[in-house]
């Protein structure tokens, strides 16, 4: 008799794991030009069909495509399919995966994050200078790991402008947020 290679076994033994059978019926091709992103670097995703296990095709209708990662605070994906590396939690290795789905198709990437990089690219600038105090647990492992904390109160709005951080040029005529 012969013996089943241990990876069979394992996904057989595991059947009913939510993220095998997610895997094992993943029907969409995800890939990006590298996998390994640094604070603020981005990379495009691209989707296509699965024609067989080594074949793709395009997708019928891209414009479908809706894209979602398992970790905003560490990996931002745009509805377009840019991928960018916001965090890691503090830690000198995070992952993260971006999901896509078009129709009843999906697949996923997953990328390995650092905090190498070049920094987030845009700054928030608040225009107030009646800030509320942060709490003590403003920093909680959820916050991006280059950005100051807010502490806005229910109502309270804050005046603030975006300033591109290698140029400092000012993005925004005026914005204001409120909570």
């Amino acid at each position: 008799m012969k013996r089943w290679p241990a990876v069979l076994v394992v996904l057989v033994a595991l059947g009913g794991c939510d993220l095998v059978q997610f895997w094992w019926t993943e029907d969409l091709s995800v890939t990006a030009a590298t996998t390994s992103l640094g604070v603020g670097d981005s990379v495009r995703v691209s989707v296509r069909r699965k024609a067989s296990w080594f074949h793709t095709a395009e997708l019928s209708d891209p414009a479908k495509t809706v894209y979602a990662t398992t970790s905003e605070s560490a990996l931002v994906v745009e509805p377009n399919g840019w991928a960018t590396c916001v965090g890691t939690y503090g830690r000198p290795r995070e992952s993260a995966w971006v999901v896509a789905t078009n129709g009843a198709s999906h697949g996923h990437l997953s990328f390995d994050l650092s905090p190498q990089g070049p920094g987030p690219t845009l700054e928030l600038v608040p225009a107030s200078s009646d800030l509320p105090p942060l709490p003590d647990n403003a920093r909680t492992p959820f916050t991006p790991c280059c950005t100051t904390p807010l502490a806005l109160r229910e109502g309270h709005q804050l005046r603030f402008t975006i300033h591109a951080r290698m140029s400092g040029h000012d993005l925004t005529s005026s914005a204001t947020g409120t909570r």
